[in-house]
This record gives C-alpha cells, structure tokens and sequence, in this order.
C-alpha cells in the first residue's frame, strides 16, 4: 500500500512538470512569432523611412539648384496638354451635339408653331391644342425631348379636356359611353367618350396593359395589329409604329390608386403626314381594393379640310323645290348638303362603338365589367 502512494506522488510530481515545461513551450513559441512580426513591422518603416529620406534628399538637391529637374517640368506639361487637349475635344463634341439639338428642337418648335397658327379653329375639339398632330424629327435626342414635351402638354392639359367634354368626377359611379361623329367647320370630327367599372384590382389591370397602351389595345384588336416600338426615352414615352401610323404612347403612374395613359397620333420626319389626328386619353382609377374604373377620351379629326363634294355626290345631294308650277330642279344649299353628311355620320357612329364595344370586351375578357348602355 505504501508503494502504491510513492508511485502516484512521483507520477503526479511528472505530470505537474510535464504541464510547466508545455506551458513554457507554448509560451516560447508564442514569443517568437510575435518577436518576428515585430522584426516584420521594423523593417517595413526602415524601408519606408530610407524611401522618405531618398526624396527628400532629392527635393533638398533641386531646392539647392534652385530648379527642379527638366525632365521633370517637360513630363508634367506633357501630361497637362493632353489633359487639356482631351477635355478641349470632349467640350468641341458636347458643343457640336448641343447646337445641332438647339437647331432642330428651334425648327421643331417653329414649325409646330406655324401649324397650330395656321390651322387652329375655332372648335375646341377639332385642334385642341393639348392632343393635335404634330411631326416628331429625325434628331434622335431632338425626336426624344419632343416624345417628352408632347406627353407633358396632354398630362397637363388632361384634367381641363375632360371636363371640357362633360365627364363627371372620377371616382363617379356614373358611367358614360357615347360617340359624336359630325361634320364641322370644314372637317370630320369624332369625340368617342366611354367608361368602366372593371372587377379587377388597379395592379392587375396595370399588369395586363403592362405600360404600352397602344401595344395593349392593338393585340385585342380583329384581327391583331403589330405594334413595333421603335424608340423609348428616359422617361418611357415611346415612339411606335404601325402599318397604319406612327404614335407616341406613354404611361403616369400618379399613385397607387390612379394611373394615366395617352396615346398621340403623329408622323415621322420625311413621311406623309397622317390623314387623321388622333389621340387617347385613358385613366385607370381604383375605386376600391377590387373595383378599378376605367375612363377614356378618343378624339379624332381630318388632318385637313375636307369639301362636302368629296363625301357626297353632288347630283345625289339634289333636291326639288317647287315653288310655282313648272319650276326646274335646284340643289340643296349648303347647310342641307352638311345635315345629309351629319346624318350619315351618326349611322357611322353606331358601327364606330360596336367595333369599341368588341375592342374592349376582347381587352376585358375573363373579367366581370359594367358600362353604360
């Protein structure tokens, strides 16, 4: 028994040693990875220090000579004449760029001067000044600043058009769906007024128009039409084009309860202008978290006079009048000519809003919607 306590006394006394000569090891060893990241650390700033000291050696030599190096001096004008020569032809090009833009935007903006002076009537319908034709130019930046302006006018002028042509508030359930087709101060004019109220949220209904309105109605149309979009500008009015016109379209997300879209009629520099002016004014307004109404404007006119005698025949247009026994035939006078083409054109109308009735009930499908009748 007392040999077995010796031997656990000198095994714990080896044990005690064994776990101070490891500590002292892991000890050792910590210090010389520390002595050498010391040595690391020195010898770096020595480095740093002989560079320090080399320039300034050299700055105190040249300040000696009074002068510094030619070389040098020769190197940092060089440097400095291409910096400038650089800027100077980035300066030449952006000049060049902005007074080709200034020469095209000042055509642009005369000419749709001259247009809207020279064939601006009276009736606020037939050339409104917030959605008339105009001619977007060949300039691309020129052409974007004037996709721009014109979708500003007519979401300026939106509000003011609405109630000019007799809508009620917009969050109304009152609904409206008429067209006017007449002949007016020398041209066809056509105002198609129409409204829904759609069960569908306002996301889902932006969703299925997905930002291009006239791409939008164009493939509900029978048959599909191409819409092909040929330029968009930074603020994503877009200039389209289809077999049958050019357009610029683009959408106003005004809040999360309303968005706004228009669609203008326009020709291309170095086209034939459109015979027709058109324009769509359309608003999508969320009535409540399922019921969206949708309200659209439609106006559409001749791009230019055209004479009752190209609508009718003349010798269809007569009429008798007999005032005395065995007078000749006369023909009808000029207002009578203009209440038979009226007439006609309200039996146009009628076909003009069942194609839209089909137009939108193709854009609607699969959805519960609601409309005057």
């Amino acid at each position: 028994m007392l040999d077995d306590d010796l031997d656990m006394a000198i095994l714990t006394r080896l044990e005690t040693k064994l776990t101070q000569r490891e500590a002292q090891m892991d000890y050792l060893r910590r210090y010389r990875v520390e002595k050498k990241s010391e040595m690391r650390a020195l010898k770096t700033a020595k480095a740093d220090l002989e560079a320090l000291l080399t320039q300034l050696q050299a700055n105190v030599r040249a300040r000696k000579r009074g002068m510094l190096p030619w070389k040098d001096v020769a190197c940092a004008l060089k440097d400095a004449r291409g910096v400038s020569e650089t800027d100077n032809t980035t300066l030449r090009r952006q000049a060049s760029k902005m007074q080709a833009l200034r020469w095209h935007m000042e055509h642009w903006v005369l000419s749709q001067m001259a247009t809207s002076s020279s064939s601006l009537h009276a009736s606020r319908m037939t050339h409104a000044r917030s959605w008339r034709h105009t001619t977007l130019v060949a300039h691309p930046e020129a052409r974007l600043l004037g996709m721009q302006w014109l979708m500003q006018q007519m979401y300026c002028n939106m509000d003011h058009l609405f109630a000019e042509n007799g809508f009620p508030d917009m969050l109304s359930r009152e609904l409206i769906n008429d067209c006017t087709f007449e002949y007016r101060e020398g041209r066809r004019v056509m105002v198609r007024r129409q409204e829904f109220l759609v069960d569908a949220s306002i996301g889902h209904m932006r969703t299925r128009v997905g930002g291009n309105m006239l791409a939008w109605l164009n493939q509900n149309r029978s048959p599909a039409v191409p819409t092909e979009t040929l330029h968009t500008s930074r603020d994503g009015a877009r200039h389209a084009k289809t077999h049958q016109a050019h357009f610029v379209t683009k959408e106003y997300a005004e809040s999360s309860d309303r968005v706004v879209y228009f669609v203008l009629n326009v020709t291309a520099e170095g086209e034939s202008e459109s015979p027709l002016h058109r324009s769509g004014h359309y608003v999508f307004q969320a009535l409540s978290a399922n019921v969206t109404k949708i309200r659209l404007l439609y106006l559409c006119t001749d791009a230019a006079d055209v004479p009752l005698t190209t609508l009718v025949r003349a010798d269809r247009m007569e009429d008798v009048h007999v005032p005395k026994a065995g007078a000749s035939k006369v023909y009808c006078p000029e207002d009578a000519i203009e209440a038979t083409v009226n007439t006609r054109m309200r039996r146009e109308a009628v076909d003009i809003m069942q194609n839209a009735q089909v137009q939108w009930m193709w854009a609607l499908r699969g959805l519960a919607y609601r409309q005057s009748e």
